[in-house]
């Protein structure tokens, strides 16, 4: 956890993977807000030491494509169909057809 979050948070009984579900939701939310892939790279490392990890792809219409699983310093490397981008811009009229 950062330093400067630290003291927010501290006060509050927050579950353990809050700020990992946060990062995820918030990066889901972006990707399907702008039609794109959204990448993550978020540092890993021991988690005694303040590291959250999170790393992950993001797409709209299918959620967390790959990335990350641990807190640990990992390599992900993922395959990403951007098929599903030309879905996602449709408007639903077009898509009704």
């Amino acid at each position: 956890m950062a330093e400067a979050h630290r003291t927010i948070l501290e006060h509050h009984d927050n579950p353990p993977q809050y700020e990992t579900e946060t990062l995820a939701a918030l990066s889901y939310a972006r990707a399907f807000e702008t039609e794109t892939v959204w990448i993550l790279c978020n540092a890993g490392g021991p988690a005694k030491e303040g590291y959250i990890g999170g790393s992950g792809i993001w797409m709209p219409l299918k959620g967390k494509v790959g990335g990350c699983k641990t807190v640990d310093v990992e390599l992900a490397v993922v395959d990403v169909d951007l098929e599903v981008l030309k879905v996602s811009h449709m408007r639903p009229k077009r898509l009704m057809k």
